[in-house]
């Protein structure tokens, strides 16, 4: 059975001039950038899945991320990074199928994609728009690292900033339905501690740190 929106980003991946680029010119960016035509129909798909533009343009988050890149850029692409493994089948679908901490081929997620029904081309494109935006950006020091060529390891031990994972525990809370944070620190195989790997005490501890301030992403 194929997985429906998986080839969506044309073989490319998130590259982070791209990103850094939208962030800081906007309106002006969509209207006027270097990207050929397949790159922007797959930029569109990762803005519109990491949350930062909608149908109507650009999205009340990309306004909030766009004033934080400026003092803390980890922190927004680990939020992105939140936001792809909610609302893209292919980010979503790693973040499950292989455990944190383990070292993984290319080839080895080509071929579960070819099981699951997809010609090899296709799933080599797709797996493309994986590896290569781990390679492209930030995101694969925390959730891909490339440790030699077709090689990655998807890390155990990294640094999550503490916003990013509230922003996680608001998201998914909101989600789910669920209201309390013992019921998010509960779950192993959904929420903030699948898309990021991380300990229930690190998820409490971010929890606490922002919980009485009035921060509102989601």
């Amino acid at each position: 059975m194929l997985y429906r929106g998986f080839k969506r980003y044309q073989t490319f991946g998130l590259r982070q001039h791209w990103l850094e680029d939208f962030l800081k010119r906007g309106e002006d960016w969509l209207r006027n950038n270097t990207l050929g035509p397949i790159q922007k129909i797959a930029m569109h798909y990762y803005l519109r899945d990491a949350e930062l533009l909608d149908k109507k343009g650009l999205t009340k988050l990309y306004y909030k991320l766009s004033e934080l890149y400026k003092q803390e850029a980890d922190t927004v692409w680990q939020i992105v990074w939140v936001n792809l493994c909610i609302n893209s089948p292919l980010f979503n679908w790693y973040v499950k199928v292989l455990d944190w901490g383990e070292v993984w081929e290319k080839s080895q997620l080509v071929d579960l994609l070819i099981e699951a029904g997809f010609t090899k081309s296709t799933a080599i494109g797709t797996i493309n728009s994986l590896t290569n935006t781990f390679e492209n950006s930030p995101l694969g020091e925390w959730f891909g690292k490339k440790i030699e060529k077709g090689k990655y390891l998807k890390p155990l031990e990294k640094e999550i900033k503490p916003l990013a994972l509230y922003y996680a525990i608001e998201k998914f809370k909101k989600l789910s339905g669920l209201h309390e944070i013992e019921e998010v620190l509960s779950l192993e195989k959904e929420g903030p501690r699948v898309w990021f790997g991380t300990k229930a005490s690190e998820v409490s501890f971010a929890y606490g740190l922002y919980k009485d301030n009035d921060i509102i992403f989601t």
